[in-house]
């Protein structure tokens, strides 16, 4: 991003309606034109005063996505998600854990149904999407150089999180994201998003490490054609048609390579290693249709 972060904040402030009212009655009686209003001054929680404090100084990293093309259920899933990780602290020596932070994941929550990966095929659940979330944050954390204490590459490449191999999936309880904050002071994490661009963004404030990321670009390995296609219902397609819901994608192997720098030294270089098996085109079709017995 061009330009320069400034870190600001907004005093509220609460109406107290009773008193004002009892001011305005004192008023009228004494024949006065004018009363007091009485009301009271609210500091927010997360002020400039408190980032000082806890030495969040320094923009230290950002992470982007694209999730153009997802349909409505998809981004309403991706703006909630994001939006659960908004303004938040990680603690120095503290491990970030996606699935905690998100907590659960259903209509209680704010989540639509959604197509996720399951069973060699798609299928609807409560928060379909929500890895566009943990993969963006998760380049962020990796951009600003935490060490990674768990993360899983989807089972198949998915266009959505291209750079093949730079994201994260997850699945609770059994698939998660955690990554330390080995900083030594506070993190604060600020999500955006553009819905005109279909953009997902996370950055990361914190102290001014003196760190210096580079990611490199994947390199891809180990080619396979792809499978054979899937098949999932679908109320929306006629008695013997069929309607393409994800692209069929071959197999591969990706390693993308971290390298940390401080002081003009490198200090930590590690693999990002994600291994994609081949994936079938998926159609969904009528829910009477014999091919889902296939």
């Amino acid at each position: 991003m061009n330009g320069s972060w400034v870190a600001t904040d907004q005093t509220g402030w609460t109406l107290d309606r009773a008193a004002t009212k009892a001011n305005l009655l004192k008023a009228i009686l004494a024949g006065k034109d004018t009363a007091q209003v009485e009301f009271r001054r609210a500091v927010p929680d997360r002020n400039v005063k408190l980032l000082a404090q806890r030495g969040v100084l320094w923009h230290v990293a950002a992470g982007t996505s694209s999730y153009a093309g997802s349909p409505d259920f998809r981004e309403k899933n991706i703006l909630v998600g994001a939006g659960k990780l908004d303004n938040f602290f990680i603690a120095p020596g503290h491990e970030f854990n996606f699935n905690e932070e998100i907590g659960q994941i259903d209509a209680s929550t704010g989540f639509v149904k959604g197509f996720v990966i399951s069973g060699g095929t798609l299928t609807k659940e409560d928060g379909g999407g929500i890895c566009q979330v943990s993969t963006t944050i998760f380049r962020a954390l990796y951009q600003a150089g935490l060490p990674i204490t768990e993360r899983h590459e989807h089972s198949h490449r998915v266009k959505y999180y291209d750079p093949v191999g730079y994201e994260a999936t997850v699945y609770a309880p059994s698939k998660n994201l955690r990554m330390k904050n080995d900083t030594g002071k506070h993190l604060f994490i600020q999500a955006g998003w553009d819905t005109a661009r279909q953009t997902l963004r996370f950055d990361v404030f914190g102290a001014n490490t003196g760190r210096s990321v580079t990611v490199s670009r994947p390199v891809i390995t180990d080619f396979k054609a792809p499978a054979d296609p899937s098949y999932t219902p679908d109320d929306r397609v006629a008695p013997g048609g069929r309607r393409l819901l994800d692209q069929p994608m071959q197999g591969m192997t990706s390693v993308i390579t971290r390298t940390v720098k401080a002081g003009g030294k490198v200090v930590s270089r590690d693999t990002l290693k994600s291994v994609y098996k081949p994936w079938g085109a998926v159609y969904g079709v009528n829910p009477a249709d014999p091919r889902l017995k296939q």
